[in-house]
C-alpha cells in the first residue's frame, strides 16, 4: 500500500543491527500495490538484524537514513 513516489524519490529498505541501519536496498511501489526489492550481495553483518524499516530517500540511496520512515517491522 505504499504510494508512488515523485521520480527523484525512492523507497530504502534498512536493516537494524543493533540501533544502527544497514541499507539493503532501494524499490519503487508499483500500481498494483506490490514492490520488488532487488536485493544484490549484502555485507556481512556481525549480529542478525533486530528489526526493519522502509525509508523515502533520494533515487538511488544513501548510506544512512535521512527521508521519512514510512514502514517498520521487527525481524522474522
Amino acid at each position: 500500500g505504499l504510494p508512488p513516489l515523485p521520480l527523484e524519490k525512492s523507497f530504502e529498505l534498512w536493516a537494524f543491527v543493533g540501533d544502527q541501519p544497514v541499507p539493503a536496498g532501494t524499490f519503487d511501489a508499483r500500481g498494483d500495490a506490490t514492490a520488488v526489492i532487488p536485493i544484490g550481495k549484502q555485507e556481512t553483518l556481525d549480529e542478525a538484524p533486530v528489526k526493519f524499516a522502509v525509508s523515502v530517500e533520494p533515487r538511488g540511496g544513501v548510506p544512512k537514513p535521512t527521508g521519512a520512515i514510512v514502514l517498520v517491522g521487527e525481524r522474522f
